[in-house]
């Protein structure tokens, strides 16, 4: 019987693998850290669209972004992901499970409160779409990250064999 599915088709048996691989939790964790890196840096680059049509992408309201901010940014969008990736790549316990979850839960509720800016005026097109991405890719990933130390939680607590 020939499977319904193209990537099986013309993969044969290592297609076998390749799903294993894609349906394991730590997999699904590292694209979903992976996919947020990406929309926090399409965000980021739809700020910058209004140059292309000549217009200026400067904020009247605002002189100079303050330094502790720009340092927030750049932890929120750049450095907590990639801790998160190295966490789901390299470790295997649950305290580190634990902070990968802990960060993801931060993170996905920065883009909740984030998603506000989108009430103003001045708000981009591009944003109403990125941004509700953004939170449901964080909001899945803390989901994941929360089955994950259940799972390790539960393994833990099952009485082993001398």
């Amino acid at each position: 019987m020939t499977s319904p599915y193209l990537f099986e088709r013309c993969l044969g048996e290592k297609s076998q693998n390749i799903i294993t691989i894609m349906i394991q939790r730590p997999f699904r964790i590292s694209l979903l850290w992976i996919t947020l890196m990406v929309g926090f840096t399409a965000h980021t680059a739809a700020d910058m669209f209004p140059l292309f049509w000549g217009h200026d992408v400067v904020m009247e309201q605002m002189d100079k972004l303050p330094q502790s901010m720009s340092a927030l940014i750049a932890v929120i969008s750049v450095l907590l992901p990639f801790i998160g990736l190295l966490l789901s790549f390299y470790t295997k316990r649950r305290a580190c499970v634990v902070l990968n979850f802990v960060m993801a839960c931060f993170i996905s509720l920065f883009n909740l409160a984030h998603m506000a800016e989108l009430a103003h005026p001045d708000a981009l097109f591009g944003q109403f779409i990125i941004m509700p991405i953004i939170a449901v890719v964080s909001i899945l990933l803390s989901v994941e990250l929360f089955y994950q130390q259940k799972s390790m939680q539960t393994t833990q607590n099952e009485p082993t064999e001398i």
